[in-house]
């Protein structure tokens, strides 16, 4: 894969006194995450210079010019064709606070199925979470008596949650000690992505649990997401790992999958899996280099494609014009080459990010009501699975605004609106 181009790598409305993490302080990979063989073959994929290193939200007190940012550099290993960045960043600078917060209705119907898939599997039992800051899933099954205890292991929880029977570890679970109560089941939701070394991850889970007693867990379906061209790899997704790799460490790291099951198209796979006894591996992990290859090339073509599309159908008067989202995939665009500068702000549904700044750039969050009274608003809308719901939600604030979103390589409008470009034109 070739290089990105200049145009493509340059970080657009970012301060120029910003800092970066120093070389020495970043993270190198010296195994392979599938095998843990060491000095694995990394050739490189792509390079983006000085992106942000946090996908959410400054704090009040943090100045633009002290934002952090770090190179972006993702490699491909030929024997598997999994795709991973190299170096890492710290985990400080990822994990400033939490920002994953339950907003918008395709994630409220995950957790709510996840949750009825857990309590199913583990009625009654105690459970331990890993990284579940927010504390939705705890709260469900524990006032729904669906389980009797639940342990959550996060770096960052959202408070410390008055529950009954809820106990929180402030901790990464690689730094886990001893716990306080037996344990029967595992639970993990959108986690496994974060980790920098999978196969550790999992030794780690097989290890709290005895022979018999379940493994549950979400992941982003992250080939079917890349495929699509949606910003599902970043700082805190550095590994393009399939469903067949999963497969395949499951059953090197001592877990039988009991069933599979999918949610809401390519957003998510759950797997209900079974402690076993461990043995040596016995089969290489699947390769899938060339069909990988391609998909990683796409997925920076049309990131790249659409920011340029965008930027040509941009009114004239930046208060007209508004990106959605406070996350990675606009810190996507923007690397991309959107102009930041012609924006008026940045709408999200989050409303802890709602009069703060965009974490690496000089755009601020408004709530999606600031465009009701906009002369037909200009809304870019590329965050992949839940652009539907968002479109829908934009065009009942305003029934004008003109909605540019990627759907077969060009711009569409939100139901209801006729075809038009910013400028008015029909």
């Amino acid at each position: 894969m070739r290089r990105c181009a200049a145009r493509a790598c340059a970080i657009a409305g970012v301060a120029s006194a910003q800092l970066l993490v120093p070389p020495k302080k970043m993270i190198f990979r010296t195994r392979n995450p599938l095998t843990g063989e060491p000095n694995p073959d990394l050739r490189k994929a792509l390079v983006l210079d000085g992106f942000p290193t946090f996908m959410g939200v400054a704090e009040a007190n943090e100045e633009p010019e002290n934002d952090v940012l770090a190179a972006m550099r993702w490699h491909i290993i030929p024997e598997t064709g999994l795709v991973l960045l190299n170096p890492l960043v710290p985990l400080h600078y990822i994990y400033r606070h939490q920002h994953n917060a339950v907003v918008g209705s395709m994630w409220r119907n995950h957790h709510n199925e996840f949750a009825r898939l857990v309590a199913a599997h583990a009625r009654n039992q105690s459970v331990l979470e890993i990284g579940g800051g927010h504390g939705y899933l705890a709260a469900k099954l524990l006032f729904s008596k669906a389980v009797a205890r639940w342990t959550m292991v996060d770096p960052n929880p959202v408070s410390t949650f008055a529950i009954p029977n809820l106990e929180i570890v402030k901790s990464y679970v690689e730094d886990l000690g001893s716990l306080h109560r037996e344990i029967d089941c595992v639970v993990h939701s959108h986690t496994l992505e974060h980790m920098y070394d999978p196969a550790r991850f999992f030794e780690i889970v097989r290890g709290l649990l005895k022979p018999g007693q379940l493994h549950i867990f979400s992941v982003p379906n992250l080939f079917a997401l890349v495929a699509d061209g949606q910003p599902s790899l970043h700082f805190e997704h550095t590994i393009l790992l399939r469903e067949e790799h999963i497969s395949w460490l499951l059953g090197n790291k001592g877990f039988e999958v009991v069933t599979t099951r999918y949610f809401g198209g390519k957003h998510s796979i759950f797997y209900v899996t079974r402690a076993v006894e461990r043995s040596a591996p016995t089969t290489a992990p699947p390769n899938f280099y060339a069909e990988n290859r391609r998909a990683f090339q796409r997925w920076h073509d049309r990131l790249s494609e659409d920011a340029s599309t965008f930027a040509r159908r941009l009114a004239d008067d930046k208060r007209r014009n508004f990106i959605f989202a406070a996350h990675v995939a606009t810190q996507y665009l923007l690397a991309a080459g959107l102009p930041a500068e012609k924006f008026a702000g940045i709408l999200d549904n989050n409303q802890d990010k709602i009069g703060k700044r965009l974490y690496g750039h000089d755009l601020w969050v408004v709530a999606p009501s600031k465009i009701a009274g906009v002369d037909r608003p200009v809304v870019v809308l590329r965050t992949g699975v839940y652009d539907d719901e968002i479109a829908a939600q934009l065009s009942a604030i305003n029934p004008a605004v003109i909605i540019l979103r990627p759907i077969a390589r060009n711009v569409t409008f939100a139901r209801g609106t006729r075809p038009r470009d910013a400028k008015g034109g029909r």
